[in-house]
């Protein structure tokens, strides 16, 4: 018996209406099938699930119990082996980041993607932290500014292997398209880790930043 099974049952919710085996919410019981939408774990236990915030709040003073409990039996337990795997690959990409290297281990794709809201959030930084306005922050078209950043880019070792002038132009279309990675709609840290579902995303963007520039946000 698994520990969503057993969680189910001290709550009453087992049998054929059984609500997590179909996985819904703990607290509404809508099934992510009814929803179309997944579901979430609770993010501390990672075995209650919700279809939103304000559901996980409204079913937080029946579920504090549980998840202290379910929280202790893991760490005694230890990490799992999908644990284990995550944070290697989260380690791994941290440290591909550091060498300017990150992109290097992404599709085509996401190393797009990844470039380009690299710059995005440097733009931000910047103007957060004092460091200057440029491109859009400076109401400027930020295009030229974004296509200097592509050259320090190539310059300085940290487009991958596969880049050449053909990819380069793609990923200049690309900036400017009707996808999430636009240079021309400003973005911040809440933005980023939202869209990659990732908090560490931000990190590993402004790693690859720092290596184009050469300088650390805030310095």
């Amino acid at each position: 018996m698994d520990d969503i099974t057993k969680f189910a049952q001290q709550l009453g919710l087992s049998g054929e209406q059984d609500p997590i085996a179909e996985e819904a919410c703990l607290n509404c019981r809508k099934s992510a099938i009814s929803l179309n939408q997944p579901l979430k774990r609770c993010g501390n236990c990672r075995v209650a699930m919700y279809c939103s915030q304000d559901c996980q709040k409204a079913n937080w003073k029946s579920h504090k119990r549980q998840c202290a409990s379910s929280t202790q039996k893991q760490a005694k337990q230890g990490p799992s082996q999908g644990q284990k795997g995550e944070f290697n690959a989260t380690l791994s990409g941290l440290m591909q980041a550091a060498d300017g290297k990150y992109l290097h281990g992404l599709s085509e794709d996401d190393a797009y993607s990844a470039i380009i809201d690299s710059y995005r959030l440097r733009v931000e930084d910047d103007y957060v932290y004092g460091q200057g306005v440029s491109g859009l922050y400076a109401d400027e078209d930020p295009f030229p500014d974004f296509q200097e950043y592509l050259s320090l880019a190539e310059e300085r070792g940290v487009m991958p292997p596969w880049w050449n002038t053909e990819k380069r132009r793609e990923c200049e279309r690309r900036s400017n398209g009707a996808d999430w990675s636009n240079i021309f709609y400003a973005v911040e840290k809440s933005d980023i880790i939202d869209h990659y579902k990732d908090s560490l995303m931000p990190m590993k963007l402004r790693m690859v930043a720092e290596k184009v520039y050469g300088t650390r946000v805030g310095t």
